[in-house]
């Protein structure tokens, strides 16, 4: 065989880069996008809940103390509730999206989806966070009368660790739908 025949063979036998995909891998891989989309708001809606069943019970085991209890505990709660209803609806609305659509209806859907979220990260997010830190610091007080000075202490570094974690994790989230959003308006 010629060196030419060699490299003639070696050529037909690659794959084209730039042949299409069928539809079915496109709509199989978009479908596991969607998958994981939705389990990642399955994820939120869950955490959320968890911690609002459990603020609750610890509201209704303590009983309101106070008045500042009571502030305290019912701006954690009404945050927490703010944000799961948030969540929900968000992920109702990301199921409706059918991905067999034309591409044209489906990236306007996209675009749609993505842009209530960015309204959920910039006008929902910073009010829930500061509804949720202001009942945290109305009840600090109290929890400086009721516990020791340590556990006292565990609770500031541990809610204020929280609370950058969690800003941390919406952040870099909200970021990604934000490149998500940019990618879809670019696409005409």
């Amino acid at each position: 065989m010629t060196p030419f025949n060699e490299l003639q063979q070696l050529w037909n036998q690659q794959e084209n880069p730039g042949a299409p995909r069928p539809s079915n891998e496109i709509i199989l891989q978009a479908k596991k996008h969607a998958a994981q989309v939705n389990n990642k708001h399955r994820f939120t809606i869950a955490i959320l809940a968890l911690t609002l069943v459990l603020l609750l019970w610890y509201a209704i085991a303590v009983g309101a103390s106070s008045n500042r209890f009571a502030t305290g505990i019912i701006l954690m709660l009404l945050a927490l509730l703010l944000r799961l209803v948030a969540e929900y609806v968000s992920y109702r609305n990301f199921r409706r999206i059918d991905i067999t659509i034309n591409f044209t209806r489906y990236t306007l859907q996209m675009q749609q989806f993505f842009t209530r979220r960015k309204m959920i990260h910039f006008i929902l997010t910073p009010i829930t966070l500061l509804m949720y830190s202001g009942g945290f610091l109305l009840l600090l007080p109290i929890f400086r009368q009721l516990f020791s000075n340590a556990f006292y202490v565990y609770i500031i570094v541990s809610g204020t660790l929280f609370l950058g974690v969690f800003t941390i994790m919406i952040y870099r989230q909200a970021v990604k739908e934000l490149q998500w959003l940019r990618f879809l308006l670019s696409v005409k």
